[in-house]
């Protein structure tokens, strides 16, 4: 009796069917797009880190090279920690 009253209020407003498709759809697509972002964005970021500096996490650099006077530490003179 359920299908039946279905299949003919269907056949009656079809634009009314078709929207309400439409935009549930819409949502169910939209949020497994958005989940799937979610849970692979660390992912995401790192391959987009890698691709600029390869998998380095510091670069030591040499720094110019200065008179230092004797007080100073001239452990660090030569090598730029920035």
């Amino acid at each position: 009796m359920v299908i039946k009253y279905s299949y003919r209020d269907l056949s009656r407003h079809k634009c009314h069917f078709f929207l309400a498709f439409c935009s549930v759809f819409t949502v169910v697509l939209s949020s497994l797009v958005i989940s799937s972002i979610i849970s692979k964005g660390p992912v995401i970021f790192l391959k987009m880190a890698d691709m600029h500096n390869g998998e380095i996490d510091a670069f030591v650099t040499p720094a110019k090279y200065h008179n230092v006077a004797p007080s100073e530490n001239a452990q660090n003179q030569f090598i730029n920690y920035t």
